[in-house]
């Protein structure tokens, strides 16, 4: 989902489910994506959606 200049991202990985969100980038659903740069983020408010991430990965997408 798109929100305020960023993608906010749920990522399937071998260690479960996470959020990440990146610079707005046209992600598709079910693409295979590569977060650079990660930054971890405890209680992320994002005010746009109006959600607290308890736990965020803030970065780069790979190739954008």
């Amino acid at each position: 989902m798109d929100a305020a200049g960023f993608t906010y991202m749920r990522l399937k990985t071998k260690n479960g489910e996470v959020w990440a969100a990146v610079s707005k980038a046209p992600v598709k659903k079910g693409a295979e994506v590569t977060i650079e740069n990660v930054m971890i983020m405890q209680n992320f408010e994002s005010k746009s959606l109006k959600k607290t991430f308890p736990t965020i990965y803030l970065g780069n997408l790979k190739g954008a």
